[in-house]
């Protein structure tokens, strides 16, 4: 272990040992009535909150609500992002009296309340960090997404606090430690290992004081063992600076709820037409800021990801589509150009590359046109007196797909030319098949090799804080691949065209401006 490396885990050692976490409750009366009054619009709303004309109405309240409670903002910023949302949500209600005549008061009473934060300009927020934040101390503050860390960091330039870092909770994982930390939002928006490994000794939690807040960090971590003696379990304590407010309390989950993911995406789902036979069967990851991409998730797919909590050689890697996990991130193509690999290996198949893939797309459009007419299981009892060993339902949807190249074994594709008619042309199709094979398979090492080349001088904290990172790999390239931080995964596979794979989209319209 090198001396600098051995420092930094004493040091952290030393955060832990003794840590101070105290719990600050805000008063902002103006702020607080509009969240508890929101909120009990959203409930009176019930069902139809789903509603698309609602929708409409909440997304960008929610995202301000949120905004709001998690980070503090410039004046002019606040000001002007409040202004812009309650005229156009006015002109959105315009035709409410008609269309709703029970909800349209207590719609505009919502955004009278909130158009009150104007006229008091005051925020408690800052003013709290400012007054807690030891200016001779090294301090982080530590804020839940990573979409509202510029404007946190521009209220930090202005105020001229040279030793305050504004960190993502997945920043601090490592072995970086700091003097104070404070953090914006109730705990439970925040890893339970920000306050039970902490990164500081002494640790606030800034909280509005309608929010729900209640919960206490478990006594986990330890000393050095002791053959013998009393116990050297670390014992962490949270104090409360409560105030005298008295509210409805809003449960931090409340404000997290910005979109039912799951609905936004099955209402995306619905409105694209489908084909039986281009579909596959693939895994749903949100990514940071509400970006959705999916992945092939059939048996062996992999896909091109960094794991931060890898060292600096093994970070790039292709895994199994099924071990992604959250706080990895993947590295996907966004926009036209798909999937990279594709692109790479044309180039590495030069003028042979056109001739090639229009083979491939010549036998699968064949073997495709084939199933419609007689359908998959049929199919497959077809392949399987024409000499396959394999083929099965779930293998000729497989065979069918643009993802794939052809069968593992020969006999098996010998199948597919007999049943479709190229029989005569079974080698020649074997061979330029195993030609885009050797070409995917090259690619593959020299993408990984590029972004070894880019990611080996990266900042890791610099892509922890932003959730999300571009990589052009060469000169020529013209999308290069991004990195977005995985927020979560769909528990339930699901089946998508085979265009959407590997495509990133978002699912609602960024309503809270940057």
């Amino acid at each position: 272990m090198s001396n600098n490396l051995f420092k930094d885990v004493v040091t952290l050692y030393e955060k832990n040992a003794s840590p101070t976490i105290i719990r600050y409750r805000i008063e902002h009366p103006t702020l607080g009535n509009y969240c508890v009054s929101f909120n009990k619009f959203v409930t009176l709303l019930g069902e139809m909150a789903n509603d698309n004309y609602w929708r409409k109405f909440l997304i960008p309240l929610k995202r301000l609500q949120f905004g709001l409670c998690a980070a503090p903002f410039s004046e002019v910023y606040r000001s002007d992002r409040i202004s812009t949302i309650v005229s156009e949500l006015q002109q959105h209600l315009r035709l409410c009296h008609k269309l709703y005549p029970d909800l349209a008061e207590h719609a505009f009473a919502v955004l009278s309340l909130l158009s009150k934060l104007i006229d008091h300009p005051e925020d408690p927020l800052l003013d709290k960090l400012l007054e807690l934040t030891n200016v001779e101390h090294n301090t982080a503050w530590v804020i839940k997404e990573s979409r509202l860390i510029v404007h946190v960091e521009e209220l930090v330039a202005n105020h001229q606090l040279s030793q305050v870092s504004v960190v993502h909770p997945n920043q601090l994982r490592d072995l970086t430690c700091y003097d104070q930390l404070i953090t914006i939002g109730p705990s439970r928006w925040f890893p339970e290992s920000v306050f039970t490994a902490p990164r500081a000794s002494q640790i606030e939690i800034l909280i509005f004081d309608w929010i729900k807040d209640r919960w206490k960090p478990q006594n986990v971590f330890s000393g050095p063992h002791k053959s013998y003696g009393s116990s050297t379990k670390v014992h962490i304590n949270v104090e409360e600076r409560e105030t005298d407010s008295h509210w409805d309390n809003i449960s931090p989950e409340e404000l997290l709820i910005i979109i039912d993911k799951a609905s936004a995406l099955t209402s995306t789902m619905n409105r694209e037409s489908e084909d039986e036979f281009e579909n596959v069967v693939a895994m749903c990851l949100f990514l940071e800021n509400d970006w959705v991409v999916f992945i092939d998730s059939s048996e062996g797919a992999k896909a091109l990801v960094i794991d931060p909590d890898e060292d600096a050689d093994n970070r790039i890697s292709r895994i199994f589509a099924r071990e992604i996990k959250p706080g990895m991130f993947i590295l996907v193509r966004i926009g036209d150009g798909g999937d990279y690999i594709v692109s790479v290996a044309n180039k590495i198949m030069g003028s042979q590359a056109h001739n090639s893939r229009q083979c491939q797309k010549r036998w699968k459009e064949l073997l495709r046109n084939y199933v419609r007419r007689n359908g998959l299981l049929e199919s497959s009892i077809d392949l399987l007196d024409l000499g396959s060993n394999v083929a099965n339902e779930t293998n000729v949807r497989n065979w069918m797909s643009p993802r794939s190249i052809c069968t593992q074994k020969y006999n098996d594709f010998l199948a597919i030319m007999k049943l479709v008619g190229l029989e005569n042309n079974a080698n020649e199709y074997w061979n330029i098949m195993r030609r885009i094979n050797r070409a995917h398979h090259k690619a593959g090492f020299e993408i990984r090799n590029l972004l070894l080349e880019q990611v080996k001088d990266l900042d890791i904290e610099i892509l922890q804080k932003n959730g999300k990172m571009d990589f052009k790999l060469s000169s020529d390239d013209e999308g290069g691949l991004t990195a977005f931080r995985v927020e979560s995964v769909l528990p339930e596979a699901i089946e998508v065209s085979y265009s959407r794979i590997g495509q990133p989209f978002q699912l609602e319209h960024q309503l809270w401006r940057e």
